[in-house]
């Protein structure tokens, strides 16, 4: 998450050493292990998708896809991730969570769902 914030914050050097020192220490088939290697690029978008086992772990990879893509493509081309990864319905997870908000910002103040069309719940 620090390769986000520093990302959005226009740290880019801060956010690839972020990136490198994760992707570093990941162990190869570590589910966080993927995921610092996708944003390192050394997975391919579709590698990384296709290593998700389950709803959670798919949850979080729509996630770094869309952030990922938010941040070098830009919001536009990242709204179809964040919806994908709300449409999994996993709200328990902090991915889900960001993704609404992200979702909710864009809209300008209309209330994103979960994936049953029900405001999405954000705790602190």
């Amino acid at each position: 998450m620090l390769w986000v914030v520093a990302r959005d914050a226009g740290d880019e050097k801060r956010a690839q050493q972020a990136i490198r020192e994760a992707a570093a220490r990941a162990q190869p088939d570590n589910w966080y292990g993927h995921i610092a290697r996708y944003i390192a690029g050394e997975l391919s978008q579709s590698e990384f998708l296709e290593s998700a086992a389950d709803d959670g772990q798919r949850c979080e990879a729509y996630y770094f896809v869309a952030e990922k893509t938010r941040l070098t493509s830009g919001p536009e081309q990242a709204r179809g991730w964040f919806d994908k990864c709300t449409a999994v319905g996993r709200d328990d997870y902090w991915e889900h969570k960001l993704a609404c908000l992200w979702l909710e910002q864009q809209n300008r103040g209309k209330p994103a769902t979960g994936d049953q069309g029900r405001p999405a719940q954000v705790e602190p």
